[in-house]
């Protein structure tokens, strides 16, 4: 009984996790859908928007580096736990 408890309590939370990654994306679609607002306005929601899809939000920021130019949260610092990926257009 346990074990089955416990494997419901794991799909429970996958589920839940997916839920916020969901959420995450919706919300920054309805951001890019905006055709005047202002780049650096959009960015800078985006990178406030991110974390909130991530398994731990409290310690997760983001950055969005495009050429010479880079937007983050204040406070952000790099280290090397990670992710990034290249965007090409």
């Amino acid at each position: 009984m346990s074990d089955r408890k416990d494997k419901a309590d794991d799909l429970v939370h996958f589920f839940r996790e997916r839920e916020k990654e969901l959420e995450c994306l919706y919300n920054i679609e309805e951001l890019l859908v905006e055709p005047d607002a202002p780049r650096k306005k959009v960015f800078r929601r985006i990178i406030e928007t991110v974390p909130s899809g991530w398994q731990f939000p409290n310690i997760c920021y983001a950055r969005i580096t495009i050429g010479s130019e880079s937007y983050s949260v204040p406070g952000f610092v790099e280290t090397s736990w990670a992710m990034a990926a290249d965007i090409f257009v």
